[in-house]
């Protein structure tokens, strides 16, 4: 509705350090894949961009680095890094200061929430450690405007549809219980959900979920990405 949209939302997997190796892009100049090549680049698509949130997944140094750039840029942030100790990265979750305010947020370890005994999805044998970021901000030229940003990084892996099903079912569940809190406020769904338009996941969030998808609606084409943005 009117008096909850926001100008800009943008969802970006900047591709983790750890993940950035030569043997994964071969088409891409060594020089390319280093950090120190790649921050400025990603600064600059930062600012080019414009958000008034930012959606931000394989994120690391988040101190270190995001928060100091993006503060500087008029940005406050929020962060879930991956549960696991060989993994750095994280989903964080960026707003203008100037338009918004927090009131709350939940991280999300998509290992403990999807074996919760009250959920039925699938849970495998291994550990996938992907994470989940919601974030409840409200505008601040209209008190009563706030709504959930939902953040995710779904595993990779096509062959466990069930899995990936089972983490953007505890993704929906997790968004919803949160606008429930605030009397049933809209959701804006992000991420990095490694699916395809023709996938389970997509045919779930879009069908089951009852969430539209942002590319479908402003541009009437379904590219073939990765990443689906959605709002009931």
């Amino acid at each position: 509705g009117g008096d909850w949209l926001v100008s800009r939302v943008v969802s970006y997997n900047v591709l983790a350090k750890c993940y950035a190796k030569q043997k994964h892009f071969d088409a891409c100049k060594p020089e390319h894949l280093r950090w120190s090549e790649r921050r400025t680049a990603l600064l600059g698509v930062v600012e080019e961009l414009d958000a008034d949130i930012l959606c931000l997944q394989e994120v690391e140094d988040y101190d270190k680095f995001w928060v100091k750039e993006l503060s500087a840029r008029g940005y406050s942030g929020v962060y879930k890094k991956r549960n696991s100790d060989r993994k750095y990265d994280g989903c964080a979750t960026f707003y203008r200061t100037d338009k918004y305010e927090r009131l709350d947020m939940l991280g999300i370890e998509f290992d403990h929430y999807c074996s919760e005994p009250r959920s039925a999805d699938f849970t495998p044998d291994f550990a996938t450690h992907n994470v989940a970021l919601i974030t409840v901000l409200r505008p601040k030229d209209r008190p009563g405007g706030h709504f959930v940003v939902a953040n995710a990084h779904i595993f990779w892996d096509p062959t466990y549809e069930d899995l990936k099903i089972s983490q953007a079912r505890a993704l929906v569940r997790a968004a919803e219980e949160m606008a429930a809190r605030y009397q049933g406020v809209p959701i804006i769904l992000a991420g990095d959900f490694n699916s395809v338009p023709t996938s389970c996941v997509y045919s779930y969030i879009t069908s089951a979920a009852a969430f539209s998808s942002a590319y479908a609606t402003v541009s009437k084409n379904l590219p073939p990405a990765t990443a689906l943005e959605a709002a009931p």
